[in-house]
């Protein structure tokens, strides 16, 4: 376990670092804050939707592909794989087909009709992208998925506008679509190298599943979703200033939320096996053990990014963005939170609660809609901070305490 973690350290530090150099770059090659803020309302499209269209198969695939290991049925394990993609594709193409049709004025907030076509059709590849990465990591190669699913991507697009001149947002999301098909692409060739042996499948058309599944969907998308609230709200208002203030704290703040995210991917394939093998006592020492790695790292990071806000963004992102610092310092509290509750959603869903991750996502989401656009109306970017800050630690120890439950609730019927 532990080579795994520092093997997924380095690959996702890499990954993570070049994520932020890729938005650094472009912080200071897009024309000014309203372009980046444009940039990230597109990109909250690219990075939510397939979250959500997947219909969660990609969340449960490491624990359908951890039982038909057990089980040593590879014919099981195509299955899973084949019916995730099945519903990606096709509810990435209905997502596609129907972020064309938003109004013409929502539209404009991304860049116009080009940007909006190009942004849809990032959708349906990033949705099979995310069950290749999803499967390679239930087949234990968490390195490699978080090297193809984001560090490949972002590293060659950081290298190319380094060397560009002033670059539009139309060339931003042509490289990105063709990238992101290629290291779907390589995905794919990695993950069926495990599963070449049999050519046989069997699709998963059992209800408990497919409960589960959709069940999941918010374990998929939760996190995402509350970061982005606050961004679909900014642009549909049309504060182009302040969601590119609100773009480059979140930005900064990958630093911070890359730990736990790393942790869980780390962790995960061990809590399913440990799971499908009804050893309790090995899945909780693990998810101990997670916790106290996530914040470990996590902390010292947490005090530079609330200490020295203003020099960060200075240097990073330039002197136009200085003036987010304290939407840095309220984002930076939900990460830390994030990071201290340890990957409570990965753990919920290999323990088969995926109806506590649904309902404590649905809760926080509903309320954070509501609050988030009368907090933007009353104090812009600051009310969007505080309101995905809160949200996301709310839900983080609301998760924590459904694990601490079921944890002594196990441990008292084995004894």
């Amino acid at each position: 376990m532990i080579r795994r973690l520092i093997g997924v350290l380095f690959s996702g530090l890499g990954s993570r670092a070049s994520v932020f150099a890729m938005n650094v770059v472009l912080m200071h090659k897009l024309p000014g804050v309203e372009a980046f803020g444009a940039f990230s309302f597109a990109m909250a499209f690219i990075t939510t939707l397939p979250r959500f269209v997947t219909l969660g198969w990609p969340v449960i695939l490491p624990r359908l592909l951890a039982e038909g290991q057990r089980a040593d049925d590879p014919a099981r394990c195509r299955g899973a794989i084949l019916t995730s993609l099945s519903v990606a594709a096709i509810g990435g193409i209905a997502a596609a087909v129907s972020l064309n049709l938003l109004p013409q004025s929502v539209k404009e907030s991304m860049g116009g009709n080009f940007t909006v076509l190009l942004v849809s059709l990032s959708i349906p590849v990033l949705a099979v992208r995310r069950v290749w990465f999803r499967a390679l990591i239930g087949y234990g190669k968490s390195a490699v998925a978080l090297f193809l699913d984001n560090g490949f991507v972002a590293s060659i697009l950081a290298v190319v506008f380094v060397y560009a001149g002033r670059v539009s947002l139309n060339d931003v999301y042509s490289w990105h679509l063709g990238l992101v098909l290629l290291s779907s692409v390589l995905m794919a060739t990695m993950a069926r190298q495990f599963t070449h042996s049999s050519r046989s499948f069997k699709p998963l058309i059992d209800k408990t599943w497919w409960s589960a599944a959709i069940a999941t969907t918010w374990a998929e998308g939760a996190a995402l979703l509350l970061a982005n609230i606050s961004v679909f709200t900014l642009g549909v208002l049309k504060l182009e200033e302040q969601l590119g203030l609100f773009s480059a704290g979140s930005r900064i703040c990958l630093a911070l939320a890359i730990f736990p995210t790393l942790v869980s991917t780390a962790y995960e394939s061990g809590f399913a096996k440990s799971m499908a093998n009804s050893n309790l006592i090995e899945a909780k020492s693990a998810f101990k053990h997670s916790m106290l790695m996530s914040s470990i790292i996590a902390v010292p990071v947490f005090v530079l990014i609330a200490t020295f806000p203003s020099p960060i963004l200075y240097y990073s992102c330039g002197p136009e963005y200085v003036s987010a610092a304290a939407i840095l310092q309220i984002l930076a509290v939900g990460q830390l939170v994030n990071a201290l509750t340890g990957p409570v959603t990965s753990f919920l869903v290999c323990c088969k609660l995926e109806a506590v991750v649904q309902r404590t996502a649905a809760l926080v989401c509903i309320a954070s809609v509501f609050l988030s656009y009368f907090a933007i109306i009353q104090h812009g970017a600051i009310g969007a901070a505080i309101v995905a800050s809160a949200g996301i630690a709310i839900l983080n120890l609301w998760r924590l305490a459904a694990v601490i439950v079921f944890l002594q609730e196990s441990s008292d019927a084995t004894t």
